[in-house]
């Protein structure tokens, strides 16, 4: 495999690690994809590991890229991409591949959406050979190719630790299932987005729904069919893999069912996903669970040994120069000029003291989101005297006519599977009862952001 140096071009590296092609001759009955297919991937210059196994591609193989792709940009015309722990190195057209084969498709209907960004007969055989050698590396998936269902990474969707927190919060599972009963009907057809391990699903045709749409990007999905299959509701769940925003269902929706409230409330892109949602894959009188958002804000006084394991202050640089003889003022003073923010359950914050009431940061109804930049201030008065050092931020949520659900710190239980964010202030503010103070909130493209203000 090539590791290219920096500093140096991209494309001189390349012709001096590569053989060149040949110029191109075709038998008078080959055609170009006969050529693409047999041709052999030493004369492709693109270093791709070939999957152990020799396995067959023809034009109609259905193919769609692997789940859980990481993919790294390492300089404007550099990519690599990892699947299975194996680094594969990319094209130029990569990126414009793997958008393209992000649903199921034939090779041949993948390369027809490809055809307009190509010059020439030789560019067709490239990107041809190219989507060969993908499929061959595993990052394109046909029938004979699977990864591992769960992933290793703990973070991410397609592994265990993620949804063993959530069908650990009996709470959150719980609350969803009794709005799911109390909204669906026999005559309902459901969707639900980010179908996970499949319980909602599930809930959703036990309640009696008609059909239920099963939407899930991550190889969770694969486990989820499995469940569904093993609890005899195969006719009545279909499995959709795929994001939300890039499948169409065969017929629209009576229902949405989407947990994917954020530890940052909108950080899943949950007014983004339900915005397409009742645009595409809705009745005009759907209903939505949850139906509406509500994000707050909790100023707090956060305990110094919880401040000092997630921010530089004066307290830990003192006693790290007593230690070492060395003086680590510069990490406080870069520290105290800025804000931070950390995860944590609300639950665990359920003792903090508490300086005023929670603040209303933004009430969102699901169905008509119009507006998804969020920016709010709001002058608050504080009901304890103490130091202002961090925002809680939770939100609650109403499911269904009578079911609401809220992880506000007194509410949340202790097995919370939101980890909420925490704002804190890099210049806390010191406040007695009864005095004002200013906070101000922002969500946008580039995530949420807090200020903190005295009079």
């Amino acid at each position: 495999m090539c590791f290219w140096r920096p500093g140096i071009c991209f494309w001189r590296q390349l012709r001096s690690r590569c053989t060149k092609l040949r110029p191109l001759k075709l038998c008078p009955t080959e055609t170009l994809w006969q050529r693409a297919l047999s041709g052999s991937p030493s004369r492709w210059p693109w270093r791709l590991r070939r999957a152990p196994k020799a396995m067959i591609l023809t034009r109609h193989t259905p193919l769609q890229r692997a789940p859980d792709l990481e993919i790294e940009l390492t300089a404007v015309t550099e990519i690599e991409l990892i699947v299975n722990g194996e680094c594969v190195r990319g094209h130029p057209l990569t990126l414009a591949v793997l958008d393209t084969f992000s649903t199921r498709k034939t090779v041949e209907q993948g390369l027809e959406e490809l055809r307009p960004r190509l010059k020439g007969a030789r560019a067709w055989l490239e990107l041809t050979q190219h989507v060969t050698e993908l499929y061959r590396a595993g990052v394109l998936q046909g029938p004979d190719q699977q990864t591992p269902i769960l992933n290793s990474h703990s973070g991410w969707f397609g592994a265990a630790p993620v949804h063993i927190r959530m069908l650990n919060d009996r709470a959150r599972t719980a609350t969803f299932q009794q709005a799911i009963r109390e909204t669906v009907t026999p005559e309902d057809v459901v969707v639900d987005i980010g179908t996970g391990t499949g319980v909602l699903a599930v809930t959703a045709a036990l309640a009696g729904a008609k059909h239920v749409y099963a939407i899930e990007s991550s190889t969770m999905g694969r486990l989820a069919q499995q469940a569904f299959a093993v609890n005899g509701l195969s006719d009545r769940i279909t499995l959709v893999p795929g994001r939300s925003e890039q499948i169409d269902l065969p017929e629209k929706a009576d229902i949405l069912v989407s947990e994917i409230i954020g530890n940052d409330p909108l950080d899943e892109e949950i007014l983004e996903t339900t915005d397409d949602a009742v645009k595409r894959l809705l009745k005009p009188n759907a209903r939505l669970i949850p139906e509406s958002l509500s994000i707050y804000g909790l100023p707090v006084c956060g305990p110094a040994d919880w401040l000092q394991a997630h921010i530089f202050t004066r307290a830990s640089a003192a006693q790290w120069q007593a230690w070492y003889e060395m003086d680590f003022s510069v990490l406080a003073e870069a520290s105290h000029q800025q804000n931070h923010s950390v995860l944590t359950n609300t639950y665990d914050t359920r003792d903090w003291l508490r300086l005023s009431e929670p603040v209303l940061l933004a009430e969102l109804d699901l169905k008509s989101v119009e507006h998804k930049q969020i920016e709010m201030s709001a002058q608050v008065t504080a009901i304890n005297t103490g130091v202002l050092n961090s925002v809680i931020v939770f939100f609650e949520t109403k499911l269904s006519k009578s079911v609401q659900l809220s992880i506000h710190p007194s509410k949340a239980t202790a097995g919370n599977s939101w980890a909420s964010k925490i704002w804190i202030a890099g210049d806390p503010v010191t406040l007695a009862a009864g005095e004002p103070f200013k906070m101000s909130y922002a969500y946008g493209d580039k995530g949420s952001s807090f200020e903190i203000n005295g009079r």
